[in-house]
């Protein structure tokens, strides 16, 4: 007869085989045998399966590998772009990845002196943080997985801070830290784990580190009020009561909080509709898939790699569509697609051609063009897109396509 203690680690394990089996049959397994000895000297055999990865799962980890060798031979640039490229495969994974594996994009950026862009990426991150553990833990109740979020979201706060402090924004850098302490704390709240929660109840416990930093922006002065602040946002510890801190603690450092995630650059606020003359101020209101396509055209463009760029700010297209508003920062990409499409190799070649038939029959249908000029349809119908952006020809709306004429010139079509 079994023994208690053994009889429960028996069900165990054929609850935990069971469990294998099922998962097993779903996908492509390796076998794995072994042997477990109870203490009560029952031996029981086991054989699980696991699923071995994919092709793009194993090129993202090798991509990742590659990310960390490039970061330490200091070549950052090509660090950030192989860590872009694992994580579009990455997407298309069923493997959970730690929010450490994503964090990495951004420090490599501001460690590359590329900090508006770094921030962009931690907020995204931010921003995603929610869903994403809804993803990974459906099986857990909705309080669980805000803690989880919560949690998360204090991890990336945390290396907002670090940033910042490398970058000798001191302000911000004790924001940050202040916003990852109170959303650890909201964590521990929802995962009911009081006793370390108590221990935010402690002034000392918000003015660890703080007041070093406070120093280096010359508002030590601060340090009492703001763990107060923290003090007070303990006694409800809620998502509310965190967005009251963060507003209170941005007043008193005198940082706008809809801009604290960057110092003296001009990123507007959410609804701001006129462009600040930054160059990168209209990136946070696109959405990842925008950002991401648009980081990697600029890299491939830098690299003379034409082909490549196009088709990366071609796929904006689609991505644009699926936001709502923000029609300034549309048109603030829309420039920059132009001055890409002035430098390609494949619009001057084609446009001239498209100028030169266009100059003999002013008036001509676009849908005529296609037939005339030796390239693609889409290719021709991107010349002539940006053509007219660029102001190298013009285009009048005739019926279900357009009229084609060169700048200044108004004629009739034939």
């Amino acid at each position: 007869m079994i023994g208690g203690v053994a009889y429960l680690a028996y069900r165990a394990t054929r609850s935990k085989k069971k469990a294998i089996r099922q998962s097993a049959r779903k996908q492509q397994n390796t076998p794995y045998k072994g042997r477990i000895q109870s203490n009560s000297g029952v031996s029981l055999k086991y054989e699980v399966s696991v699923r071995e990865k994919t092709d793009s799962e194993e090129k993202s980890s090798d991509l990742l590998k590659e990310a960390t060798k490039k970061k330490n031979e200091k070549d950052l640039d090509g660090a950030v772009a192989c860590l872009r490229e694992a994580y579009k495969l990455m997407a298309q994974s069923s493997i959970s990845y730690p929010v450490e594996t994503y964090l990495r994009l951004p420090l490599y950026l501001q460690q590359a002196g590329r900090y508006k862009e770094s921030i962009v990426e931690f907020e995204t991150l931010l921003r995603n943080s929610p869903d994403k553990i809804a993803r990974e833990f459906s099986n857990i109740t909705k309080k669980k997985q805000k803690g989880l979020s919560a949690m998360e979201c204090a991890a990336i706060y945390d290396k907002m801070r670090l940033a910042s402090q490398r970058e000798k924004y001191f302000s911000h850098a004790v924001y940050y830290q202040v916003l990852s302490s109170a959303s650890r704390a909201v964590g521990l709240k929802l995962q009911e784990r009081n006793e370390e929660l108590n221990d935010f109840k402690e002034r000392e416990l918000w003015l660890d580190g703080l007041e070093a930093l406070l120093q280096k922006a010359k508002k030590e002065s601060l340090a009492p009020g703001i763990a107060d602040k923290g003090v007070e946002f303990l006694r409800s510890c809620t998502e509310k009561a965190l967005e009251k801190l963060a507003t209170d603690v941005a007043k008193m450092l005198e940082i706008s909080p809809d801009e604290s995630a960057i110092e003296k650059t001009g990123v507007p606020d959410q609804g701001h509709q006129e462009q600040s003359g930054n160059k990168d101020d209209h990136l946070q209101w696109l959405g990842e898939a925008v950002r991401l396509h648009i980081f990697q055209a600029r890299e491939a463009w830098g690299n003379g790699n034409y082909d490549f760029a196009r088709q990366e700010y071609q796929k904006t297209a689609y991505a644009m569509t699926q936001i709502d508003g923000q029609e300034w920062a549309k048109d603030k990409l829309k420039e920059e697609q132009a001055q890409f499409a002035k430098d390609d190799p494949l619009y001057r070649t084609i446009m001239p051609i498209i100028q030169k038939q266009v100059s003999t029959s002013p008036g001509v249908l676009q849908t005529s063009i296609y037939g005339a000029v030796p390239f693609q349809k889409e290719e021709i119908g991107y010349a002539l897109y940006f053509g007219a952006l660029l102001n190298d020809i013009r285009r009048e709306k005739k019926g279900r396509t357009y009229a084609l004429y060169l700048p200044g010139e108004t004629y009739e079509a034939g």
